[in-house]
């Protein structure tokens, strides 16, 4: 087969595609409270719909199973052999957006901005125009293919539950939401719940409140906290002794509970935690500060010498953090590193981190073989 022909429709293509690009990049599809027909509220279901007037206007035949997920065949006649996998919903945008806004996408520099352009309306259109070169340029296919648009990927792919429930799936599937060209395996993560109880506290300093993160998939770039007992000048003076370490800005403001702090970060996918400045151990690092305080800590000085009374019931709370950390992408290491060179003697906290790390790798590998 001359693959040229195709590659040249593309090519000249390219302006289309980026067009259509921006009509989905404007819609904010993410996902919000369930509305009659709508399971993931009005601008999914709206986002689908401007989906399927593109696919039906290229000629492809399309249904919607009931606004969860829309699908567009090659030929439904041939025999099933090939899903694509993409989904149109977002995470949140966030803030700090320099080029454009999230919702008006902007082409500079070779590179198109917008929330959703790379994840993952920007791919679903490329398998969607590689449909429609084949189709167009009439190359004869055997058996059919199938894009399937979803709308509920970022938190948890509730549509491909329901599609899955009532179609059969293809031999051979992939979905265009990864690093190019192939990826055959990705990283789990643990989605549960953690609480603890503590009895309320009468006498100050004390925390009222602690409020942060928007979605379970993306890192927290805001987390704010409300204390009471505490002078303003003095949660300043620690916030700036965690701001070097932390990578954090740190703001306090009066409020009527009390005294109001925020720590500001950077967001990214849970994917990626690395690229971003996660606010919420920041916020956690500077209450440990304050909370310090209480001991006659004053400083990160004196908290980085302090001993906790029990070695041993230290090193163990160190390991049952590693335990957590080998199933979650968001907890960081680093905050682990540190926490065993503040409660641990030198050569303690060399054993803990090293049996920590193991811990991390094997963990895992044996959750994964016995459940298979």
């Amino acid at each position: 087969m001359d693959y040229t022909k195709i590659d040249t429709y593309l090519e000249e293509h390219i302006p289309a595609l980026l067009e259509d690009l921006s009509r989905l990049v404007a819609i904010d599809s993410e996902r919000r409270e369930a509305l009659p027909g709508m399971p993931f509220g009005r601008e999914a279901a709206e986002c689908l719909s401007a989906a399927s007037d593109m696919i039906r206007g290229y000629g492809f035949s399309v249904k919607n199973y009931d606004n969860y997920v829309i699908t567009a065949d090659m030929d439904p006649e041939l025999e099933p052999h090939l899903d694509i996998l993409a989904h149109l919903d977002v995470v949140p945008a966030g803030d700090g957006w320099q080029v454009t806004k999230p919702f008006a996408m902007k082409i500079e520099d070779g590179r198109a901005y917008g929330r959703g352009t790379s994840d993952d309306k920007g791919p679903a259109l490329c398998a969607l125009y590689a449909m429609r070169a084949i189709k167009e340029l009439g190359i004869p296919l055997k058996k059919n293919v199938r894009l399937i648009l979803g709308s509920d990927e970022e938190c948890g792919s509730s549509d491909l539950k329901y599609y899955f429930a009532r179609e059969k799936s293809a031999p051979l599937s992939f979905s265009p939401d990864a690093s190019f060209p192939l990826i055959n395996i990705e990283k789990g993560g643990l989605r549960s719940g953690f609480t603890s109880s503590a009895p309320l506290a009468d006498a100050c300093p004390r925390l009222v409140s602690f409020q942060a993160g928007v979605k379970l998939n993306v890192v927290p770039d805001k987390a704010s906290a409300v204390v009471q007992g505490l002078d303003g000048e003095a949660v300043a003076r620690a916030a700036r002794q965690c701001e070097g370490l932390e990578g954090i800005d740190f703001s306090t403001q009066p409020c009527e509970a009390g005294l109001q702090i925020t720590a500001r970060g950077k967001t990214a996918h849970a994917s990626s935690p690395s690229g971003g400045r996660n606010a919420i151990t920041a916020l956690l690092a500077l209450a440990c500060v304050l909370g310090a305080r209480r001991y006659s800590l004053d400083s990160w000085e004196d908290l980085l010498n302090y001993t906790p009374p029990s070695l041993l019931g230290a090193a163990v709370l160190l390991l049952c953090g590693y335990a957590l950390k080998s199933l979650s992408v968001v907890f960081p290491l680093s905050l682990l590193y540190v926490a065993a060179g503040v409660m641990l003697p030198l050569w303690m906290a060399w054993g803990v981190n090293l049996l920590g790390l193991l811990v991390c790798v094997t963990l895992p590998y044996w959750v994964g073989r016995i459940s298979g």
